[in-house]
């Protein structure tokens, strides 16, 4: 357990956190678009995206649940084209060929 101000308990599992009293969890999810299917994420953050050669189909599965307001993807990469360049493309909003 960790104690946070305002927490009385949280749950760590080698890859999630959860805060029990406030409902929240940060979950660490490997790369894939199945990973992400069927969850609904307010904050998804994808560290060097255009290293994940799966950033295309888990950018397709997330997207859905990005369509509410205070909902966030964060992609933080350096320049790289592992990911067949999907995240230039989003970058320089250009996906019309990728994401429909």
């Amino acid at each position: 357990s960790l104690f946070l101000p305002g927490e009385s308990h949280v749950v760590m599992t080698y890859n999630r956190i959860i805060f029990p009293r406030i409902g929240s969890t940060i979950w660490a999810v490997p790369q894939g678009g199945d990973m992400l299917r069927s969850h609904t994420p307010t904050a998804v953050f994808s560290d060097e995206a255009a290293f994940q050669p799966s950033m295309s189909a888990a950018y397709a599965a997330i997207r859905p649940a990005l369509r509410n307001p205070s909902a966030r993807h964060t992609m933080l990469t350096t320049a790289d084209m592992s990911d067949g360049g999907f995240t230039y493309r989003l970058h320089s909003d250009k996906l019309a060929e990728d994401v429909r």
